[in-house]
């Protein structure tokens, strides 16, 4: 995530926001499938601040999904004001390694 258009107040030596961000997952339809809420803290020093918006953050979370394919939307909202924006993204979640489809033939009739 991108840290350099958000706004942080000083408290104290530190630089202080509170950013929630909503993930939502959908499907090929645009049906809602999974979404999580989750507040990042930010209490930074200038130092590690710089560096941050330099680098932008990760986050990471986790969702139990099937197989296949779905639209991520993550909304970042800043504390310090009225705006946010969003990221979008498509998500291949592949096959698990241990569960290959083997193809099976069954005869539809034995012969005598």
């Amino acid at each position: 995530m991108d840290l350099r258009p958000i706004r942080f107040r000083k408290q104290d030596d530190l630089n202080v926001n509170d950013l929630p961000l909503i993930a939502a997952l959908f499907d090929r339809d645009g049906n809602l499938v999974s979404g999580k809420q989750e507040t990042i803290h930010m209490r930074t020093h200038n130092e590690t601040l710089e560096r941050v918006r330099s680098r932008g953050i990760s986050m990471k979370t986790d969702f139990n999904l099937k197989s296949g394919s779905y639209f991520l939307r993550v909304v970042p909202k800043e504390s310090e004001s009225t705006e946010f924006s969003a990221l979008n993204r498509v998500v291949e979640i592949p096959l698990p390694a241990n569960s290959l489809l083997t193809p099976r033939w069954e005869p539809y009739a034995t012969w005598k």
